[in-house]
């Protein structure tokens, strides 16, 4: 949407083909990862043209992705040893 760095990166994660037992886990992590992406994007664009509307809802995606991160630990905790 902003910039090509978010392109790589979500590349990079959607290109990882997760073994059976973890696909829900790597759904989060997708998740998580887009939404915190999105909310530093939003972010930067709200300061760059001083627009708190952007600031905001990158505010908004930023928490997202934390409640998303917190729900991903679990689960990983989960799944090992």
């Amino acid at each position: 949407m902003f910039g090509p760095g978010r392109g790589e990166a979500d590349a990079v994660l959607r290109g990882i083909v997760p073994p059976e037992g973890f696909r829900e886990a790597h759904t989060m992590l997708l998740s998580a990862s887009g939404d915190s992406l999105l909310g530093a994007e939003y972010i930067l664009k709200g300061l760059q043209q001083l627009d708190p509307d952007l600031i905001d809802r990158g505010v908004k995606y930023a928490r997202s992705g934390a409640a998303k991160t917190n729900l991903l630990r679990p689960m990983l905790k989960a799944m090992t040893p």
